[in-house]
C-alpha cells in the first residue's frame, strides 16, 4: 500500500482550497446499553455506556469520559483488589485491548501492557496479599508484593475479601464450582461449597462482615444468585432462573439485586423488597460508600439503559451523562434528512435540532437458510431510506443456540441496504466471509433469498435506479476488483468487470455522486471512476487505508482516511474526486474493530454531506458534530446544469443566486418565488422559453429562510427550495 502522504507533491497543485473552520456539536440519538457499573472506595463511580467510559465524582450526579479514552472504545471495567479500577480499550486498528490502571478511583489512567500489577491489583488483609495470576493461579504475598507464592488454587475470577477479613475464591472444574475460603489464621484454601451445574466464569461479590454472593449460570436455573452472611455456612438467599442478574452491597449490609424484572433489595436481616422505577428490569446496579444506589433500568432487551439514582432512601431521579448520545455506527442523507443509527435503531435529526425515531427496526434476516439461532442483541451498520420512505437497516447480531441453552457468541455484520422500484430490497448477508452473499427481498424485507452466484463487499444504488456492487478477490499478489451491476433488482445481472491492482487489499469504498451517472471506487491502494454508471473505469489516482467516502453534489465529497492511534484524516473534492486537499481539520480518534482481511465495511468512518456541502463526523465526546463551513469553496466550482429540470446555485445564498431551468423549446414559462407563508417574492420569467434559462434572482432584500422555487410549463410543475443565509 503507497502511504497517502506520497501524494502530497501532486495535491499541492489540485484545484481545491483546504476548507477553514471549526465544528459545532448537534447532538445524537440517545445513550444506549450501559455495560459496566461500578462504585469506588473512595466515592468515585466508573461506567461503560455504549463503549464509552464515563466517571463521576459526585454521587453519580454529573459524568465525563477520561482524557485517555476519548475516541476510544471501551471493552469493560472491573475493580480487582482494594482500590482499582482497569479499562480494557484498543488504541489503534490491529492493535490488542491494553489494560489502563487507576489508582485513584477513575481520575487518572496508565497504560499497564506488561507491566507487574500484582502488588496494585492484590486483595489486601491480615493473612497477606492475595491477587489471581494469569500463569500462576491465585498466589499470595505475605512481603507487601516483594515476592509471591502459588497457593495451588487456581481461579478464573480474582478473589474478594469480606468485612471479616477471610478471603474468597472460586475454582471451577467441569460441571461444578469450589468456593474456597482463605482465613486469616490460615495455611491453604478450604473448600466451602460446591455448586453443582455450574459453567462459564463464577463471579464473587464481598460484602460487611462474613458476607459474600456467588453468581454463575447453571445449567439447571439459568442465571443463579447465591448470598450467604455467615463465610458460607448458610445460604438464605438462593434463587435461580433470573437473567442479567447483579448483585451488590449497601454499607449497611443490604444486598440488592438487579433482575430482569426487578430491583430487588434484600434487608440485613434478608427480606426481601421490590424496590426502584418502573423498568423492565436493571442492570447493572452499584452502591456509593454514601449509599447512594444507581441502577441501569433496561429498555429494548437491554440494548438501551436509562440510568437511575437514588440517594439515602429518597426518591429516584434520572441520571446519567448530561444530554448522553451514543456512538454513531452508521450516518447517512437521504432526501434532505440527516440519519444517524446507534445500537437502539435508526434516529432522525428534525428542523428544531432534537433526534427522534425514524422508524420501528427493519431488518433482513441473519442468515437467508435455516438456522438454529435467535437474534437477541442488534447493533446498525448501515441504514438506508427506501423509495417508499421506509427506513431499513442492517445489524451486527449476537445470537444464542435455542437447541442448547447454552449462551454463545456469533457476530456479523450486514452491509448497505438498496432499494428498487415499489418493494425490492438488496443487501449483504455478513461481512464474515470474502466476499459476501448479496441477499434479495422483492416484498420490501418481509422474506429474503440469496442472489446466485453474486457476491459483494458493498453496493451503492444510482439515482437512475442501477445498482453496482464490488468484491474484491486476492489471487496471489494481486488484488481483483470484480464489479457488476443489475437494472431490474437483482434479477438479471451484467457480466463481471474485473480491475486489477497490485499487492492484497482489503478494504472498499463505494459511492454514486449525486446528480450524475458517475461512480467512485476507493480501494486500500487505487481511486477508481466510472461515469456511465459503471459499464468501464479508470484509475483516476491513489487511494488511502481504510477509505470512507461520502459524496453530495456538484462534485463535492469527502474522502477520510485511518492514520494510526485510531486517527483519520480528510480529503476533499469539487471534481468528483478527480483530485483531492486535504481538509484543514485536526486529525480527531474514532475507533474501529479491525477486521482483517475479511472486506468488509465494518472499519468505516461513518460520515455524511449535508445539503449545503457542510460535513458531518462523529465527536470524540460522542455524538455528532457539523462543520460551520462547506467542504468546498463555492465561488471556485462552477455553475451545474440543472441535472433534474430545476436548480439553484449557490445554495444557500447570501446576495444573489442563479435559476437554472430546462425546458420544452417554445413552451410557456412562469417561474416564481414564495415563502413558506405561500407570499410570492419574486417572479422571474413569465412567458415563451428557449429550452434553456438562466435567471438572476437578487436575495439581498429577502429575509433568511428558505424559499421555494415552482416553474410551471404546460400541465407540470417542478418545485426545488432555495435557502437564504446572511
Amino acid at each position: 500500500m503507497r502511504p497517502l502522504s506520497l501524494l502530497l507533491g501532486w495535491l499541492l497543485v489540485a484545484s481545491v482550497a483546504a476548507a477553514q473552520g471549526s465544528f459545532t456539536a448537534i447532538g445524537g440519538p440517545p445513550g444506549g446499553r450501559i455495560g459496566s457499573l461500578i462504585a469506588h472506595p473512595s466515592g468515585s463511580v466508573a461506567m461503560v455506556q455504549d463503549d464509552r467510559l464515563f466517571c463521576s465524582f459526585d454521587d453519580g450526579q454529573t459524568w465525563a469520559t477520561p482524557e485517555a479514552f476519548l475516541g476510544l472504545r471501551t471493552a469493560g471495567i472491573r475493580r480487582e483488589g482494594d482500590a482499582w479500577l482497569v479499562g480494557m480499550a484498543s488504541p489503534g486498528i490491529g492493535q490488542l485491548s491494553r489494560p489502563y490502571l487507576s489508582t485513584d478511583g477513575c481520575a487518572s489512567w496508565r497504560d499497564v501492557t506488561g507491566q507487574d500489577t500484582r502488588a496494585e491489583r492484590a486483595v489486601k488483609v491480615a493473612a497477606g496479599w492475595f491477587v489471581r495470576d494469569d500463569s500462576s493461579g491465585l498466589v499470595r504475598s505475605t512481603d507487601q508484593g516483594a515476592t509471591w507464592q502459588a497457593t495451588g488454587e487456581i481461579s478464573n475470577q480474582p478473589p474478594q475479601a469480606t468485612g471479616s477479613g477471610d478471603v474468597f475464591a472460586t475454582s471451577r472444574l467441569n460441571n461444578f464450582a469450589v468456593l474456597l475460603r482463605w482465613s486469616a489464621d490460615s495455611t491453604k484454601w478450604t473448600s466451602v461449597q460446591v455448586f453443582w451445574g455450574a459453567y462459564g466464569p463464577v463471579r464473587l461479590v464481598a460484602g460487611p462482615g462474613q458476607s459474600i454472593v456467588v453468581n454463575y449460570l447453571s445449567y439447571f436455573s439459568g442465571e443463579v444468585y447465591s448470598a450467604s452472611r455467615d463465610g458460607g455456612a448458610t445460604w438464605p438467599i438462593n434463587v435461580g432462573d433470573h437473567d442479567f442478574a447483579a448483585p451488590v452491597f449497601a454499607p449497611d449490609g443490604s444486598l440488592y439485586v438487579g433482575t430482569s424484572e426487578h430491583l430487588v433489595r434484600y434487608s440485613p436481616e434478608n427480606a426481601s423488597t421490590n424496590v426502584g422505577p418502573d423498568s423492565s428490569g436493571f442492570r447493572p446496579v452499584a452502591v456509593t460508600p454514601a449509599g447512594t444506589v444507581l441502577a441501569a433500568g433496561c429498555r429494548a432487551d437491554c440494548n438501551a439503559n436509562v440510568l437511575f439514582r437514588q440517594a439515602a432512601g429518597g426518591a429516584w431521579t434520572r441520571t446519567g451523562p448530561d444530554k448522553a448520545t451514543s456512538e454513531v455506527l452508521a450516518m447517512t442523507t437521504e432526501q434532505g434528512r440527516l440519519l444517524a443509527a446507534n445500537a437502539t435503531g435508526v434516529y432522525e435529526r428534525d428542523e428544531d435540532g432534537m433526534w427522534r425515531s425514524a422508524t420501528s427496526l427493519r431488518v433482513p434476516p441473519r442468515s437467508p437458510y435455516e438456522s438454529p439461532y435467535t437474534e437477541r442483541w442488534q447493533y446498525p451498520s448501515t441504514i438506508h431510506v427506501a423509495a417508499w420512505g421506509t427506513v431499513y437497516h442492517s445489524v451486527q447480531t449476537i445470537a444464542i443456540p435455542t437447541s442448547t441453552g447454552k449462551a454463545e457468541t456469533s457476530s456479523g455484520q450486514g452491509g448497505p441496504i438498496v432499494s428498487h422500484g415499489d418493494s425490492t430490497l438488496l443487501t449483504l448477508l455478513d461481512n464474515r466471509c470474502s466476499p459476501c452473499v448479496v441477499v434479495r427481498s422483492t416484498n420490501r424485507g418481509q422474506t429474503w433469498q440469496a442472489v446466485d452466484s453474486v457476491k459483494a463487499q458493498t453496493l451503492v444504488r444510482l439515482e437512475s435506479g442501477r445498482i453496482v456492487v464490488v468484491a474484491t478477490r486476492n489471487i496471489t499478489n494481486v488484488a481483483q476488483h470484480r464489479i457488476r451491476y443489475t437494472d431490474d433488482g437483482g434479477a438479471t445481472w451484467s457480466r463481471e468487470i474485473v480491475l486489477e491492482s497490485p499487492f492484497p487489499q482489503q478494504n472498499v469504498a463505494l459511492a454514486g455522486l449525486p446528480g450524475t451517472s458517475s461512480l467512485v471506487l476507493v480501494t486500500d491502494r487505487d481511486r477508481y471512476r466510472s461515469d456511465d454508471s459503471g459499464a468501464t473505469w479508470t484509475r483516476i489516482g491513489d487511494g488511502c487505508f481504510l477509505p470512507s467516502v461520502a459524496a453530495a453534489s456538484r462534485g463535492r465529497g469527502v474522502l477520510a482516511c485511518y492514520e494510526n492511534d485510531s486517527r483519520w484524516a480528510l480529503w476533499g473534492t469539487t471534481d468528483g474526486f478527480q483530485s483531492l486537499s486535504r481538509l484543514d481539520v485536526p486529525s480527531f480518534r474514532w475507533y474501529v474493530w479491525y477486521v482483517g482481511f475479511s472486506g468488509s465495511g465494518d472499519a468505516r468512518l461513518p460520515l455524511a454531506l449535508l445539503d449545503d456541502g457542510r460535513l458531518v463526523l462523529p465527536a470524540e465526546e460522542g455524538g455528532l458534530r457539523v462543520s460551520a463551513w462547506p467542504v468546498a469553496n463555492a465561488e471556485a466550482e462552477t455553475m451545474p446544469e440543472a441535472a433534474d429540470g430545476l436548480s439553484v446555485w449557490p445554495n444557500p445564498a447570501r446576495d444573489a443566486a442563479t435559476i437554472r431551468a430546462r425546458t420544452v423549446p417554445g413552451e410557456t414559462v412562469r417561474v416564481e418565488v414564495f415563502d413558506l407563508l405561500g407570499r410570492r417574492v419574486a417572479t422571474l420569467h413569465d412567458g415563451p422559453a428557449s429550452g434553456a434559462l438562466a435567471l438572476p434572482l437578487d436575495v439581498s432584500g429577502l429575509m433568511p429562510g428558505v424559499y421555494v422555487v415552482r416553474m410551471m410549463g404546460g400541465a407540470s410543475a417542478q418545485t426545488t427550495r432555495l435557502v437564504v443565509q446572511r
